[in-house]
């Protein structure tokens, strides 16, 4: 009589839920749309920043003075602790200038003459997007999407110029970009949080890591001013009467990271440990 209660208690028991299939992913070009959709909503960033550097010269920090605008202006001051200037780079996407010592250089906007004040060439354009949390979405060709461990996009790109196969780390919900591998180069965009006007997140911390050069740059955002107005005069440095500006190599000249001047500054002026 026993028996009876327990079958009837079990057969009154829902039955194990039928899991749906997982639902399939968009296709690796539409990520990239809406990616691309996404960055058109960031136009400018007007920020001060701290940057640690870690390399073969130990640690040092510096202050910044940054601001970029799309597609390919960008302006950049590094400042001692004691708020001095050390360089001071402008671009307006196709020319670069850099102020160093109070001598005044000019050249093509390269990746190389980047690295001057950056102790890493990137080209102005892929530097402006980096410093508006994102990728020069249409300079890529989508080619594969898959998830990670952690249910992130992970999106194959190809660069449509060099041929150039790069990943990116993006969040399915708010297509924030989480990381970037350029080849020898890993991006991360970390410290995600909203900030007016624009939607969905945007970085407060920038880490730039070379690997094979034992490179490390931390980059911490702060007084971030996002689609302001800048001025045209902001990304040129016009040379004053009577002084003519020293060119920069065309084709520039490839120096190895560990050599460069640029670090050489940095320790001197910036708080070296």
């Amino acid at each position: 009589m026993r028996l009876f209660p327990l079958l009837l208690v079990l057969s009154c028991r829902p039955s194990p839920p039928v899991l749906e299939p997982c639902a399939s992913l968009p296709a690796p070009s539409e990520v990239l749309a809406r990616l691309a959709a996404r960055s058109n909503e960031r136009t400018s960033v007007r920020a001060l920043g701290r940057a640690t550097y870690f390399g073969e010269q130990g640690r040092i920090r510096l202050k910044m003075v940054l601001a970029a605008q799309r597609p390919a202006a960008v302006r950049i001051e590094t400042l001692s602790p004691l708020e001095q200037p050390i360089d001071v780079m402008v671009s307006n996407g196709q020319r670069l200038w850099l102020l160093s010592n109070g001598q005044l250089r000019e050249g093509p906007a390269t990746p190389e003459n980047v690295g001057r004040v950056l102790p890493f060439p990137m080209g102005v354009r892929s530097l402006v997007e980096t410093l508006l949390g994102g990728i020069p979405a249409d300079t890529f060709e989508a080619t594969t999407l898959e998830l990670d461990e952690d249910g992130a996009y992970v999106l194959g790109l190809l660069d449509k110029a060099s041929g150039a196969r790069v990943q990116a780390s993006v969040d399915p919900a708010s297509l924030a970009v989480l990381s970037a591998d350029f080849g020898e180069t890993h991006i991360a965009f970390e410290d995600l949080a909203e900030v007016a006007p624009v939607t969905g997140l945007f970085p407060k911390k920038i880490h730039v890591e070379v690997p094979k050069r034992d490179l490390d740059v931390r980059i911490q955002l702060k007084e971030l001013e996002l689609n302001v107005p800048l001025p045209e005069e902001l990304f040129r440095i016009q040379a004053p009467p009577g002084v003519t500006p020293e060119l920069l190599p065309s084709p520039p000249i490839v120096v190895p990271p560990s050599r460069t001047a640029t670090v050489a500054r940095w320790k001197s002026n910036g708080q070296a440990e």
